[in-house]
């Protein structure tokens, strides 16, 4: 065999093992990724068993939370609430995120919703963690927080008279909200007052942030009054919404109507239609008369301070000084400064001027004044006068108004 024969076979024999090498490796490649296969459909049978036995365990209690987790803007009243299905609630924790300070509530009897006691505070923000047990006694759990709404995004009324309180026959229901009211519609029909005495009940507006409710007439004696403040989501303006569910009643006492004959200068005390007493009173004079009409007594003080700054009178008029105290007058209404938008009340111009009438309805508020009452459903606004009488000691009462 020549050296180039040797050499042709030992190519040949390198190319023939090379390609045996070659198709060994491919074989090798093909039974490798049989076998893998094999492996990983074994882990994931072994997967899915894994998971059905964890079903088989999980909790069939499914638990809710409202507000939902991240909400913004919630109410404070009746958004909060948490319920559970196909289970019982074990135990539902709510905790004011930045104080610390837990929320109490009530679980219902049959185990499926808990809600908080009392309303929730404004701008704060709430964690609540809830536990359930299915029929099986598997636990489950939920976790959530929410943020309440804030004050410049809602609003209140102030109202009186306040919640058991006994008043004249002449005491409106006064609500005084904290923001202006753009869609009074909705806000005065989400507002219910009545009477036992089955009287009609209307409602006026003072502006865009008072709204008074009375009869037409005065309320009949020791009648009870009902105020329900329904205002929670109802839309004042735009973004501004109500937070109160609230019920309220007062009492109203004997009927006590004092008509003053200011030419006469007497005031007639009529108590359950009985003539009571006959009291000397002052009025107006020529310059400046005493404004006429029908007036509610507000409030009762054994001994306040006049200002007759507060109806225009000043030093250099030589009417009256800055300030002048009553002494031991047990009722007295000051009239507070006149307003440009004042549309009724005009004054007495006539010689002998027709009496006016002012029937009690005692509060204490801010600071002493008389109302006049305008006819129902009328566009008029209010005008103050200024009456007061003397009778058996009277005791002041308190001045907080309830929210």
């Amino acid at each position: 065999m020549t050296d180039s024969q040797r050499r042709k076979g030992l190519i040949a024999s390198a190319t023939l093992l090379g390609g045996v090498l070659t198709l060994a490796a491919c074989g090798g490649s093909a039974t490798a990724d049989q076998g893998g296969g094999g492996a990983d459909g074994t882990r994931h049978e072994n997967t899915q068993q894994v998971d059905e036995a964890a079903a088989k365990d999980a909790s069939q209690a499914k638990i809710k939370i409202l507000p939902e987790d991240g909400a913004t803007g919630a109410g404070v009243n009746n958004d909060a609430k948490v319920t559970v299905s196909a289970g019982k609630l074990t135990g539902v924790t709510m905790t004011a995120v930045e104080s610390k300070q837990q929320v109490g509530g009530t679980l219902s009897t049959d185990g499926t919703s808990w809600k908080p006691d009392k309303p929730l505070d404004r701008s704060t923000k709430y964690k609540v963690t809830a536990h359930a047990e299915d029929s099986h006694g598997r636990a489950a759990v939920e976790n959530s927080s929410f943020t309440t709404v804030a004050p410049e995004n809602s609003f209140v009324g102030n109202f009186t008279p306040e919640n058991g309180s006994t008043v004249g026959v002449g005491m409106p229901v006064s609500i005084n909200f904290d923001k202006p009211v753009k869609n009074k519609a909705a806000v005065q029909s989400a507002i219910k007052v009545a009477s036992s005495s089955n009287q009609q009940i209307v409602g006026h507006w003072f502006g865009d942030k008072r709204l008074d409710f009375r009869p037409q007439e005065y309320w009949k004696a020791h009648s009870k009054v009902t105020l329900k403040l329904g205002l929670d989501g109802v839309e004042a303006s735009p973004g501004v919404k109500g937070i109160q569910n609230k019920t309220v009643s007062f009492n109203v006492g004997h009927s006590q109507v004092s008509t003053v004959d200011t030419a006469e200068h007497v005031m007639y005390v009529v108590r359950d239609g009985q003539l009571i007493q006959t009291i000397p009173v002052s009025a107006g004079s020529d310059g400046h008369a005493t404004y006429n009409g029908q007036m509610v007594i507000s409030e009762r003080f054994q001994q306040t301070r006049m200002d007759g700054s507060t109806v225009g009178f000043k030093k250099k008029d030589g009417r009256a000084s800055t300030t002048s105290p009553m002494s031991r007058t047990p009722s007295v209404c000051r009239t507070p400064a006149p307003s440009s938008t004042a549309t009724t009340g005009a004054r007495e111009s006539s010689a002998r001027p027709t009496p006016a009438t002012a029937a009690s309805a005692w509060r204490t508020p801010r600071a002493p004044r008389t109302r006049r009452r305008p006819a129902p459903g009328s566009s008029t606004t209010r005008r103050s006068a200024t009456w007061w009488t003397s009778s058996t000691p009277l005791t002041r009462r308190s001045s907080r108004t309830t929210a």
